[in-house]
C-alpha cells in the first residue's frame, strides 16, 4: 500500500501481535519456502509495495565495479559465509545487476529473481551472505545488495527483511529513501517477534516522539527475547523520564539486566550509579566500585567509558593516580573520535605532562578535536595557535601542568 503513513496518528502495537522471534532455519525444506513465500506475498505485499531497485541515475556503473575480488570470495567462503561454488556467486550478482537492478521490465525482473533463488540452492541464508558480502566489499554495490535482501525477504528471510527496512529508512549509501517502507517492513516484523526489529521501531518511535508506551513494550519484548540492548535502552526511559514518570530504581535494575548480559553501555551506567548520589536509591558514592565499571565498559571498547577511565587516572579518583595510564586510555578513545580525550591528548604532549613532550603529535590531536568543531574545538584552535607561535620565535614551552578541559 501507499498509506499517507505507517503510524496514522498514535498506532498502539499489542503485547499479543508480538511474539517471540525464531530465527529462519538455514535450510528449509520445499514446503517451509512456500509457506513462507506465501506468507510474505500476501500480507506483507499487501501492506506495502515494495520497492523495485534500480539505477536509473548511474548508467556509467558496471558489473566490475560492485563485485567483490577473488581474495574477498574467497574469504567469505572459507570462513563459511556461502556455500554455492564461487562462480555461481558470481553469475547471481551478475544476474541481479543486468537484469533486476538495471532492468525496466518487470517481468524481467520477477524472472530474474525467481532464477536467483534457483541459482542459491533455494538458499535464504545464501541469497542475504551474498549481500552482505557486496554490501561490505563494494563502493556502488548497494542496489544489488538491496535487490538480493528483498529476494531472501519475498521468499522468508526475516533478517534479509530487517536489512531491507532499515536500508530504506536510512537512504543507505544512496539507496532512494522510503521511511514509510521501511516502517512497514519492521512493523510486520515486530509483530512476529524480530527482536532487532523490535529495538530499531521503538527507537523510531522515540525519535519521532509518535508512541512512548508502545517504544517501552517494544524494548521490554526484546529484551525479554534476550537482547541486552533493549535492558540499556529502557534504562535510559526511566533514567531520563522519556515518555514515562522518572524512576532510578527502574533505570539501575534494567542497567543491571543490561550489564549481566555484556552489554557496554549499561556496564558504564552502573559506573555513573555508583560515582552519584541518587536521592531516591538511597545510595552512596562508591568510587572504585565506579572506576571497576567504566574499565570494564572501557575494555569493551566504549570510548566514553575510557575517556572516564583516563580521567580517573589523572585524578586518582577509585584508583591511584596515573598519568602514562590515562593516556593510554585517551589514546583508546581519541582513536574513536572522542573529541575531549583528543583536545586533552594535545595538551599533554603539548605541555610533556605525563608524557615525553612531542609538539608534532600536540598539533595532531589538536587538529583533530578542532575538526569536530564546538567549545571543545575552540579551545584547541587557541592551543595550536600557542604551538605555532612558539615554533616562530623559538620559544620552547616548558612543561607545566595539564588542564583537564
Amino acid at each position: 500500500m501507499r498509506p499517507h503513513s505507517v503510524f496514522p496518528g498514535v498506532v498502539r502495537l499489542r503485547i499479543s501481535q508480538l511474539t517471540k522471534y525464531t530465527p529462519p532455519h538455514m535450510k528449509l525444506s520445499s514446503l517451509e519456502v512456500m509457506h513462507r513465500r506465501f506468507y510474505i506475498q500476501n500480507v506483507v505485499r499487501k501492506v506495502h509495495n515494495v520497492v523495485e531497485p534500480s539505477f536509473n541515475n548511474v548508467p556509467q556503473l558496471s558489473y566490475e565495479d560492485i563485485l567483490p575480488s577473488e581474495e574477498q570470495f574467497q574469504a567469505a567462503f572459507k570462513q563459511k559465509f556461502m556455500k554455492v561454488p564461487l562462480e555461481t556467486q558470481k553469475e547471481i550478482i551478475k544476474l541481479t545487476f543486468d537484469k533486476i537492478v538495471m532492468s525496466q521490465d518487470p517481468e524481467t525482473r520477477k524472472n530474474s529473481e525467481e532464477r536467483v533463488f534457483e541459482l542459491a540452492g533455494s538458499n535464504l541464508q545464501e541469497i542475504k551472505s551474498l549481500g552482505d558480502l557486496v554490501l561490505k566489499t563494494s563502493k556502488g554495490g548497494a542496489l544489488v545488495s538491496l535487490a538480493l535482501y528483498k529476494i531472501a525477504m519475498e521468499n522468508g528471510d526475516d533478517n534479509a527483511g530487517f536489512n531491507y527496512a532499515n536500508m530504506l529508512i536510512q537512504g543507505f549509501k544512496g539507496i532512494p529513501k522510503n521511511t514509510d517502507e521501511g516502517e512497514s517492513i519492521l512493523t510486520n516484523l515486530a509483530r512476529k517477534g524480530h527482536p532487532y526489529a523490535q529495538i530499531n521501531l521503538a527507537s523510531i518511535l522515540i525519535n519521532s516522539k509518535r508512541d512512548y508506551e508502545s517504544a517501552r513494550q517494544l524494548y521490554e519484548l526484546a529484551a525479554q527475547g534476550g537482547q541486552a540492548a533493549a535492558w540499556t535502552e529502557l534504562g535510559k526511559m526511566y533514567r531520563m523520564g522519556t515518555g514515562i514518570q522518572q524512576n532510578h530504581k527502574k533505570a539501575l535494575e534494567c542497567f543491571e539486566k543490561g550489564a549481566a548480559g555484556g552489554n557496554r553501555e549499561s556496564i558504564f551506567m552502573l559506573g555513573v550509579y555508583a560515582s552519584t548520589v541518587y536521592p531516591t536509591l538511597d545510595n552512596k558514592p562508591d568510587q572504585e566500585l565506579a572506576f571497576k565499571h567504566f574499565e570494564a565498559a572501557a575494555q569493551k571498547g566504549l570510548p566514553e567509558a575510557q575517556y572516564n577511565v583516563g580521567e580517573r587516572y589523572v585524578k586518582g579518583k577509585g584508583v591511584e593516580k596515573n598519568i602514562s595510564r590515562a593516556a593510554e586510555y585517551w589514546k583508546m578513545a581519541a582513536f574513536q573520535g572522542f573529541q575531549l580525550a583528543q583536545a586533552n591528548l594535545g595538551r599533554m604532549y603539548h605541555e610533556g605532562h605525563g608524557v615525553k613532550q612531542d609538539l608534532n603529535l600536540a598539533k595532531e590531536y589538536y587538529v583533530q578535536a578542532i575538526q569536530r568543531g564546538g567549545a571543545i574545538g575552540e579551545k584547541a584552535i587557541s592551543q595550536l595557535r600557542e604551538i605555532e607561535k612558539g615554533e616562530k620565535t623559538n620559544d620552547a614551552k616548558k612543561p607545566r601542568r595539564c588542564t583537564i578541559m
